[in-house]
Formats: structure tokens, C-alpha cells, sequence
């Protein structure tokens, strides 16, 4: 079969495997049409452009020099587009990759760096996490501010335990506001999320900044959660997951439940009185 039939079983789950063990073995002769596949823009996130990436790594001497090239080259595919979505998993699978191939080279350092910087890649922002990279921590901090990126930028934010938690005070305690006075969404967003990072955190000092934001109109439920995640419950952060469990927010009144739910477990770590009130609060509900 010639290669370009090959390369497309790679999205056959019948016949992937065997597609990819024939263009191992053309070698060398199965490089250019890897590389013309690789450097067009994706149709959808289907394992054959990961798939791609691996063989090529294993037939293609200058495969790193390629690669390297295809993660920092501009995007291709358009803002928002589901071609989009599938050529951000093609470039994070590169900056893994690039990684394994040299871990200790700081030339794919530097080229990861440029990709977080140019694109805020995800991918890029994990590789650099996980070896705890000081470089890496503005542009994690920054894309907590991105609802599609958030979730991914705050594990990655983990990986620096508590020798981050400077940076994180200092970053909840940035507000941006907007013309009218109002903090943006996305600083509201990046302090959600860092005052979830403080609850994961065994930081003592964390519990006496999260009490001091429960009476925040828009971060009080988040500061609740996260104690309640600490083990932490008093008549205060009680009243704010109340507040929330009854709110009209779907998703927050769910974590507020379960949060509240968890209290009456705890049998013995809390006042009758406190469990009490929330069994009345639930049962109600």
C-alpha cells in the first residue's frame, strides 16, 4: 500500500496498528509524507496525528529539528474552530515529546518557554510544570484567567507545592478591573482559582486568608469551599455554603452540597448545633 493509504488507517481503529508497524518499516521512505501530513493543518483531534508524531520520532534522524519547528510555527486553523481545538492536542503532544526526546536540553527549555509565551500552550505549561520551571509560573497564573485553560493551568500550578504560595497571594490580591470600576471576568475567574489552590494546600497560614475572603461578595462561597476542604467549618463559612447550595448556580450549588453533605459525616468535627442546621438545610432542599 502506498504511504499516504497508510497514514490514513491511522485514524482506523482496525487497522491502526498494523498501518503504523508498516510505515516503521518503509523507514526513511515514509518521512516526507509524515512530515507533509503533520504540516497541514489538523481536521479533527483523531489519534493519527499523535500516532504521526511517534513513528516519526522513530524513522527520522532530524525528526527533533522538525518538530520543533512545527510546535512554534503560527497557528493554522481559525480562533474557536474545532480545528483548533485538534491542532492545540497535536502541538501539547509535540512539547511532550520534544521533552522526552532531550529532558535536560535547554534548547527545548527555551523552545517551550516560546511556545507558552506565544500561544499559552497548555501542553508546553505542564512539560515546564512538572520540572517546577520558575519562568513558567506568570504565564499559568495569566491563563487562569481563561475558562478553557483554568481548570488545566491550576494542576500544572500545583506541581510547585508551597513554594509557589508568594506568587498565588500575590496574584489573589491583583484585581483588574475594567472602565466602569468592575473586576474583569477573568480576574474574578484567577482568584476563584487560586483560592482553590490555597484550600489543596497544607499551607497553615492559607485557613486565616481564605476566613478573611468569606465575606466577599463574589469569592465568600469559594473561601467557604476551600476550607471545608481543609477540614476548616465555622458559623461563617457555614452560612456562605448555605448561601451557595441555595444560589442559582447549578454547579456551585452542587459543590456547596456535597461540601455540606461532608460536614454531617464528620460527626465528631463539628457542633451539634452547626450539624444540625444543616440537615435542616438539606432536608429543605
Amino acid at each position: 500500500m502506498e504511504i499516504k493509504g497508510l497514514i490514513r488507517q491511522l485514524d482506523n481503529p482496525k487497522e491502526e496498528l498494523q498501518a503504523e508497524k508498516e510505515l516503521i518499516s518503509r523507514g526513511k521512505e515514509a518521512i516526507e509524507e509524515l512530515r507533509n501530513f503533520l504540516s497541514s493543518p489538523p481536521r479533527s483531534s483523531t489519534p493519527a496525528w499523535v500516532r504521526a508524531v511517534d513513528i516519526l520520532v522513530r524513522i527520522d534522524p532530524n525528526a527533533f529539528d522538525f518538530l520543533e519547528e512545527l510546535l512554534l510555527k503560527p497557528w493554522t486553523t481559525p480562533e474557536d474552530s474545532p480545528e483548533r481545538l485538534a491542532e492545540e492536542i497535536l502541538k501539547d503532544h509535540i512539547a511532550s515529546v520534544l521533552m522526552d526526546i532531550s529532558p535536560s536540553s535547554s534548547r527545548v527549555r527555551h523552545t517551550l518557554l516560546t511556545a507558552l509565551e506565544r500561544y499559552r500552550l497548555m501542553g508546553a505549561a505542564r512539560v515546564l510544570a512538572r520540572r517546577r520551571d520558575p519562568e513558567a509560573i506568570p504565564y499559568l497564573l495569566e491563563m487562569l484567567e481563561d475558562d478553557t485553560k483554568s481548570g488545566g493551568a491550576k494542576g500544572a500550578l500545583l506541581h510547585y507545592g508551597e513554594k509557589i504560595i508568594p506568587q498565588l497571594v500575590k496574584s489573589l490580591n491583583h484585581i483588574q478591573k475594567k472602565e466602569s470600576g468592575d473586576e474583569t471576568p477573568g480576574s474574578l475567574l484567577r482568584r476563584k482559582k487560586i483560592i482553590d489552590l490555597l484550600g489543596l494546600m497544607t499551607w497553615e497560614d492559607s485557613t486565616e486568608i481564605l476566613k478573611s475572603y468569606l465575606d466577599h461578595e463574589e469569592l465568600g462561597v469559594e473561601a467557604a469551599l476551600a476550607l471545608v476542604h481543609r477540614g476548616y467549618i465555622d458559623e461563617e463559612s457555614l452560612e456562605k455554603l448555605i448561601e451557595g447550595y441555595q444560589g442559582e448556580d447549578w454547579f456551585t450549588s452542587l459543590r456547596c452540597k456535597e461540601a455540606l453533605t461532608s460536614v454531617v459525616e464528620r460527626s465528631n468535627a463539628f457542633p451539634h448545633r452547626l450539624r444540625e442546621k444543616v440537615q435542616s438545610v438539606l432536608q429543605r432542599g
